[in-house]
């Protein structure tokens, strides 16, 4: 089962559990409904290296914090990055160990302009994390994430590659 899988399954838990608490609670009481101050819009992503073994793979969840006026100040980032070959029964035998490591990638535009950038980096493992982009302060919004996963040599520096970078846009909040 993919990490993608995973997500998506306990998203739908948690949106089951929710909506029975919802229920059970306007059941008892009906107390005033409010709209979040801060809800945040959802969205998969995915990358990788680009190479023939998928040496370097991540996959994962946006959440675009929403706000008033209908702005997105930050985003935060949840996924799982790996490096292979990560310790898997399913590695390719020719895809052994080739002495790189893997990162990914994440910037946060408003137009052109670089609001944010951070990067995650893991070696012949899969590493979970977590991160935020943007400012919570912030009069500008993030209105594009990109996210990109590159390989370096572990000895040579000078020595890396890339596989396509992939641009994500904030889904409108349907009311």
């Amino acid at each position: 089962m993919s990490v993608l899988s995973i997500l998506r399954s306990s998203a739908t838990v948690a949106v089951t559990v929710v909506v029975v608490l919802a229920g059970a609670t306007a059941a008892t009481a009906a107390p005033a409904v409010t709209e979040p101050t801060d809800p945040t819009v959802a969205q998969p992503f995915a990358a990788e290296s680009g190479d023939r073994c998928r040496y370097g793979t991540v996959e994962g969840a946006l959440a675009w914090r929403f706000s008033r006026p209908p702005v997105y100040p930050q985003v935060d980032v949840r996924g799982v990055l790996v490096d292979n070959p990560a310790p898997s029964p399913i590695i390719d035998r020719n895809c052994t160990d080739d002495g790189f490591y893997s990162y990914v990638r994440f910037t946060a535009y408003t137009g052109r302009t670089v609001l944010d950038e951070q990067v995650v980096r893991v070696d012949n493992a899969a590493l979970r994390f977590g991160l935020t982009l943007g400012q919570p302060t912030s009069v500008t919004h993030v209105d594009r994430v990109t996210v990109g996963v590159c390989r370096v040599a572990l000895r040579f520096p000078e020595r890396f590659y890339c596989g396509p970078v992939n641009d994500y846009f904030p889904h409108p909040i349907s009311r």
